[in-house]
């Protein structure tokens, strides 16, 4: 239930609330009807960026283990920038 809130908070552009969402359930994703897995972890990495300071970026993304599972080159890249 919560990927779907945050799908919606995104398309609100609540993305403060998305990124909660998303943060939440990036350790227990099991709606692959709505996305896959790579797909959410990208808009839970996209939506923090957007919400999270520098501390919270760190935490919560750049050394999350199920975050740093999935591969986007481009991505990790962003973010790294980004936290440096």
């Amino acid at each position: 239930l919560a990927v779907y809130e945050a799908i919606l908070c995104i398309v609100n552009r609540d993305f403060e609330a998305a990124a909660a969402l998303f943060l939440d359930g990036v350790a227990t994703f099991a709606c692959t009807e709505l996305c896959d897995y790579s797909d959410f972890v990208f808009y839970a990495v996209v939506t923090n960026v957007l919400s999270l300071k520098r501390p919270g970026l760190k935490k919560h993304i750049v050394d999350s283990p199920d975050i740093r599972q999935v591969t986007f080159p481009h991505l990790k890249e962003f973010v790294k920038a980004l936290y440096d």
